[in-house]
């Protein structure tokens, strides 16, 4: 889940906990993002779950859980990142 909380220095920011154990991810390259799918592999939900990659195997193993398709979690920034523009310069609005 991604969350908003207060840092230690007294201002805000988005932190993410695990979806499974609700703990607090502090290193990205120890998680993963999943998202659900249907039986084609396609995006069952516009939804983002996180997850430790120690309960990945949890999630996918509990009873009546639909398909995860999942990436490694230090991945999603550098996808952001170029789906989002970051360092490009705005494209000409079409006319």
């Amino acid at each position: 889940m991604l969350k908003i909380t207060r840092t230690a220095r007294g201002d805000y920011a988005p932190t993410i906990t695990c979806d499974w154990c609700g703990e607090r991810i502090t290193h990205a390259n120890d998680a993963n993002y999943a998202w659900l799918v249907d039986d084609e592999g396609e995006p069952a939900r516009n939804v983002i779950f996180f997850t430790h990659k120690q309960c990945h195997h949890a999630v996918n193993s509990a009873p009546g859980y639909p398909r995860w398709l999942e990436e490694e979690l230090a991945k999603l920034l550098a996808f952001l990142v170029d789906s989002l523009g970051v360092g490009r310069e705005p494209e000409e609005p079409n006319g």
